[in-house]
């Protein structure tokens, strides 16, 4: 099982539009990177979406936090993946997942988060990309 947690009361605009809130997955109960880990949520979510889009081609995905010292990657075989977290370039996380649920917890995030951001009237070119990149995965 795995989910992508983003909590939507946590949402912060700093005085330059950078947007951060809590944002970390729970894996077969795991952690990673870590309970309330706070980012860059509309980047990072801009970024997965567009990465995510690629693993159709090749079955691999690398996905980044804004520290860039925290990842992970997806390697997807049919209907299953393993998703394999990194700190510093160490493994943390090697764990097997159902990819359609990956896909269904990154987007379903997405969209919640992106309706969180109507709802406060935020708006920037990142909220703006966020908006046609769900739109470009759905239409997948």
């Amino acid at each position: 099982m795995i989910t992508l947690h983003i909590d939507c009361n946590k949402f912060s605009k700093s005085s330059l539009g950078g947007i951060t809130s809590e944002i970390y997955f729970e894996i077969n109960n795991q952690i990673f990177p870590e309970k309330d880990w706070n980012d860059f949520v509309i980047v990072i979510l801009n970024f997965w979406l567009s990465e995510v889009s690629k693993i159709g081609f090749d079955g691999l995905g690398n996905f980044v936090f804004m520290d860039g010292s925290v990842n992970f990657s997806i390697v997807k075989t049919g209907t299953k993946a393993i998703f394999k977290g990194y700190i510093q370039n160490r493994k943390i996380i090697d764990e097997e997942i159902n990819f359609d649920e990956f896909l269904q917890t990154l987007i379903s995030s997405a969209i919640k988060t992106y309706e969180e951001m109507k709802k406060k009237k935020w708006e920037n070119k990142d909220i703006n990309t966020l908006k046609k990149r769900i739109e470009l995965v759905l239409d997948e």
